[in-house]
C-alpha cells in the first residue's frame, strides 16, 4: 500500500493549506482513478529531550533508590516499566467485557502530558516513600 505523509495548517476559515502541495499533487496523479483514504490528526509538541533527560537523570533514579531501599534490586528500566504501568497505562478489552491495564510508551506523550505524568509520580513518591522529587529546572522543560 502506497502512503504519503504531509503536514499543513487549517486556517480559521477551515481551509487546509498543505505544505509541499506540488509533491502531493504529483503523488495523487500516480493513482488517478483509484480510491483513497485520507486521515488527519493534529500535531502536538512531543515530549522534549530535556524533559526526557530530567526523567531519566532525576525521577527514575530517585524512585529506583526508594524502591531498592527495602532490599530490592531493580534497575532503571524496571523502575521505568513500573512507573509506566502505574501512571501511563490504558485499559484494553481482552474479551467478554474483561479489561487489562496496558502500559503505554512515554515517548508518545506530548510536553503537557509528560509533565502530568511526572506530577503523578511526584505525588505518589511523596505519599508512599516520603520522597520529594524536585521540580524540573526551566532548562529541562523549555527547550
Amino acid at each position: 500500500m502506497a502512503k504519503i505523509e504531509l503536514t499543513g495548517h487549517i486556517a480559521e476559515t477551515g481551509e487546509v493549506k498543505i505544505w509541499g502541495r506540488p509533491r502531493y499533487d504529483m503523488w495523487l496523479k500516480q493513482y488517478a482513478g483509484k480510491d483513497i483514504k485520507i486521515m488527519t490528526e493534529t500535531i502536538s509538541n512531543k515530549r522534549t529531550t530535556p524533559q526526557n533527560a530530567y526523567y531519566w537523570s532525576v525521577v527514575v533514579p530517585l524512585v529506583k533508590s526508594a524502591i531498592n531501599e527495602f532490599g530490592n534490586q531493580y534497575s532503571s528500566d524496571d523502575t521505568h516499566e513500573f512507573l509506566k504501568a502505574q501512571f501511563n497505562s490504558e485499559q484494553v478489552e481482552v474479551g467478554s467485557g474483561l479489561y487489562i491495564d496496558m502500559p503505554q510508551s512515554t515517548s508518545k506523550l506530548d510536553t503537557k502530558e509528560f509533565m502530568e505524568y511526572i506530577l503523578k509520580i511526584q505525588q505518589f513518591s511523596a505519599e508512599v516513600f516520603g520522597l520529594v522529587i524536585p521540580d524540573p529546572q526551566t532548562n529541562f522543560i523549555n527547550q
